[in-house]
């Protein structure tokens, strides 16, 4: 989906002369760091560290193997390449890109001892599933001012990670196992830098929340990790997964490939250079027109391996062993209030076609016949019942208002309903901690030029207060004394649920946990950091109905079938007593 190329401009940091080498004896052999120093003190940095072989030639669209130890001392100084990905943003990484990019980065705060064992919190960047990288996320900040060690990871991207092909040669998924292989090296070898390995929490934001999300629904990852932390995208969303999907075989073939015989075609492609597949996927991406809003054109299928069934399916399934895993992990669940805000910069392409001027505001025609009328052929059979009614919920005779809907409107159907879905099903289960927040902090950072009449925190826009901004390109953007008071709040609260699944600290008990009964979730931003209740709750009761009345209709199972909608219309008169 393209709200995830927003976040896709994040950049990697520039080392520089003078920062110290620093060697550490580990099972793998030894590997040499850097001592950084920062506000908040020193950091050991360990970079490019693999974790997986290249995964090239045979080896493209299978699982990643796990690389092993190393012979002479590891030069771990230097950031490592980008997975491959889209080139509209590749001069981020200074046209670093390169299949050979299963590594990771290891932050230590202060010293590398076994003495201390610290918490670690492993970041799984976001783009879609087709952008992005752990180089653009520098864990420096959060690794100082809330003393835990942070990991960030790559994993294969687009076509390469989400291969989509249907081909009985390859594995579907290998972004999520390539991910996976991670969290099994850092579950084996944190503690070589001072990781306590019995306090790992995984966390990320867009396509890394989705993935978070995936994580904790594979039983096999129990020991893995013990704490989530999902940052606008959970996976019950319906836009985050599909039951299959061809488009990779589209772009093979359009890469010059021919899909009439499976052995051919699969060895044809893995003969491509990987800059013919980036190029025809921007090519593709290019193409999609209204569909830009949305689909994401990369996503996890049900493979039957890693994932038997939709998430919508096993957070419902109270008996899986899916929901058992699930329910064990302490978790935080998040959006920004106005996730939606890249329908401005996208929309702009369809001024002419609808007649009108993003700075004037969004018009009925568009919302209606636009984004609510593709939204409901994507997903729910072209109903013109559900459309009439999303209409009417979503139109204002104020322009103003009706524009910020349209963006709420994006909002509610991919983030913050299914949030709440989540949020409930995790709720239900007294084994573990839940939490929710919604950041709203107005930093218009990722939506420069943005018109007069919107406000609010777009997608994505909660990172800058985690991770440098100076490592970003959209801006050379610095935080003000108070935005830095702000960004060690919210890192006090990430890395105290990292170190006791309770964002509270030990004086402070501000933050309410989420209940069922009482749905309370934290306010973020400068000036308001109080607890509230029912987020969007008419809205979230809206989607979750629709969404809920085709659960029961398709014999417990989320399709895309049609609709008796008649009876959805009918519960949701009833909302407010339901």
């Amino acid at each position: 989906m393209s709200f995830s190329y927003i976040v896709s401009f994040l950049t990697t940091v520039s080392l520089v002369s003078g920062y110290q080498n620093y060697t550490i004896v580990t099972r793998l052999g030894n590997i040499t760091g850097l001592v950084v120093s920062t506000n908040g003190g020193k950091i050991f940095r360990f970079t490019g560290i693999p974790f997986g072989k290249a995964p090239v030639g045979s080896q493209r669209f299978l699982k990643p193997e796990a690389y092993g130890s190393w012979n002479r001392t590891f030069d771990a100084t230097k950031l490592g390449p980008a997975c491959m990905q889209s080139y509209i943003g590749a001069s981020i990484y200074d046209n670093n890109l390169s299949e050979d990019c299963l590594q990771l980065n290891i932050y230590v705060p202060y010293n590398v001892t076994k003495d201390v064992r610290r918490s670690v919190m492993v970041y799984i960047h976001g783009g879609g599933y087709m952008t992005g990288s752990g180089i653009s996320y520098d864990g420096s900040r959060i690794a100082t001012l809330g003393n835990v060690i942070v990991v960030t990871i790559n994993y294969r991207l687009g076509m390469f990670g989400f291969p989509s092909l249907q081909n009985s040669g390859v594995i579907e998924n290998v972004g999520l196992w390539d991910q996976i292989l991670a969290l099994k090296w850092i579950k084996n070898n944190i503690d070589d830098y001072g990781g306590d390995l019995s306090k790992i929490t995984i966390f990320g934001e867009s396509a890394g929340g989705f993935s978070v999300n995936f994580q904790m629904l594979i039983p096999r990852n129990k020991g893995l990790f013990h704490r989530a932390i999902i940052q606008s995208g959970a996976a019950n969303a319906l836009a985050a997964i599909k039951k299959s999907s061809t488009v990779g075989r589209l772009i093979g073939k359009n890469s010059g490939c021919n899909d009439q015989d499976q052995s051919m075609f699969l060895r044809c492609l893995r003969n491509l250079d990987a800059g013919v597949i980036v190029n025809k996927t921007d090519e593709f991406s290019a193409n999609l027109g209204i569909d830009v809003f949305s689909e994401i054109v990369f996503t996890p299928v049900i493979d039957g391996d890693l994932l038997q069934r939709t998430p919508m399916e096993l957070i419902e399934d109270k008996s899986s062993k899916e929901f058992q895993f699930f329910k064990s992990i302490d978790l935080i669940v998040g959006n920004c209030d106005m996730e939606g805000a890249y329908v401005v910069p996208l929309g702009k392409a369809f001024e002419k076609q609808f007649n009108f001027n993003m700075s004037d505001g969004i018009p009925k025609r568009f919302l209606c016949d636009g984004l609510i009328s593709k939204i409901a052929q994507t997903y729910y059979k072209n109903s013109s019942s559900i459309s009439d009614l999303l209409c009417q919920e979503y139109a204002s005779e104020d322009r103003t208002t009706q524009s910020l809907n349209a963006v709420h409107f994006l909002t509610d159907f991919v983030f913050i309903a299914p949030a709440v879905n989540l949020l409930q099903s995790h709720a239900s289960s007294k084994s573990s901690y839940t939490y929710q927040f919604i950041f709203s902090e107005d930093v218009q950072l990722f939506y420069p030029n943005l018109p007069l009449w919107f406000h609010g925190a777009g997608h994505a826009t909660e990172l800058i207060f985690f991770f440098d901004a100076r490592n970003m390109t959209v801006t050379n953007f610095t935080l003000s004394a108070i935005q830095k008071t702000f960004a060690t709040q919210l890192i006090k609260y990430w890395t105290n649920f990292a170190k006791s699944g309770n964002p509270n600290g030990p004086d402070k008990t501000d933050w309410l946990p989420y209940l069922r009964s009482t749905e309370s979730y934290k306010q973020l931003s400068i000036g308001n950091r109080t607890n509230g209740n029912h987020y969007r709750k008419d809205f979230v009761k809206l989607w979750n109905t629709i969404n809920a009345y085709e659960f029961v209709t398709s014999g417990g199972r989320y399709t895309q079938s049609g609709i008796n909608f008649s009876l959805v219309v009918f519960l949701y008169a009833l909302k407010l007593f339901l």
